[in-house]
């Protein structure tokens, strides 16, 4: 199969023909130019790239914001057609299309934390934590009720699938490899002490997502030490503290520190 999802750049110059073939898969066998495969036509910008059902949704892809004429990106299966409705047309928004699209994890903790897995080609976790404050620290969780697990089979394809080390909700943590990196441990403990005492996340409360974000990564910068954090870890949070912090603003119009909701635990 291939597709047209990388078809164009997601921008103003893009012509209405090749926006509507944006998006749409065909078998290898059936490609025909000019009809089903770019060039579409003369100074044709779009590509194709090979679908695979399975990561559907995975990664992000490039645009540029028709207002400041800014680049920036998107998920990756947004097509040309819901992009213009939402930075052109204005007739839908990013909390729409998110409602429609985004994976779901249950009654439970984070949707999508972007924070990207750390394996090695070994399959190993590049900066493991501490085995013996991991074996403490799972001890002192599972007294609490919290259940700490170590993805196997479809449960460890699910967590690479969405590019999640690790993920939280209202019974325990579930991560990768036997070992976890401390930053998506102990961000993912903080994610289910939020659960508790906040309740469990929707999977369509954006703006709840983003506030329990910026109180867990600002928790795990504050606390890097002790928690015995790599450089690495240090710049994940950093990037992820940026990103949620952005996010919260964009959704609400004022910063996470102006607005009147915390989630600190």
């Amino acid at each position: 199969m291939f597709t047209n999802d990388e078809a164009g750049a997601l921008d103003g110059h893009m012509c209405d023909f090749c926006g509507e073939m944006n998006g749409q898969h065909f078998p290898e066998s059936k490609r025909k130019i000019g009809e089903n495969a770019p060039p579409f036509h003369p100074w044709c910008r779009c590509t194709t790239a090979p679908y695979f059902e399975d990561l559907k949704g995975v990664g992000e892809r490039w645009m540029r914001d028709p207002e400041t004429g800014k680049g920036g990106s998107v998920p990756a299966d947004m097509t040309y057609q819901e992009w213009k409705e939402i930075y052109v047309d204005k007739t839908s928004t990013m909390e729409d299309w998110e409602a429609k699209h985004v994976d779901k994890t249950g009654e439970s903790g984070i949707i999508n934390t972007k924070r990207l897995t750390k394996l090695k080609e070994d399959g190993s976790i590049a900066n493991p934590m501490d085995a013996d404050r991991y074996l403490r620290m799972k001890k002192q969780l599972e007294k609490r009720g919290c259940s700490v697990i170590s993805a196997k089979g479809d449960d460890e394809r699910w967590l690479m699938l969405i590019n999640a080390e690790a993920i939280a909700d209202d019974v325990g943590i579930i991560h990768l490899v036997d070992i976890p990196s401390a930053s998506s441990f102990f961000e993912e403990t903080i994610h289910f002490t939020q659960i508790k005492k906040y309740g469990a996340l929707k999977e369509t409360d954006f703006v709840e997502r983003a506030a329990r974000e910026v109180a867990a990564n600002r928790k795990l910068l504050k606390h890097g030490k002790e928690y015995g954090f790599t450089s690495e870890d240090y710049t994940d949070i950093k990037n992820n503290l940026s990103f949620w912090e952005s996010d919260f603003l964009r959704r609400v119009g004022i910063s996470y520190d102006e607005s009147e909701i915390h989630r600190e635990v």
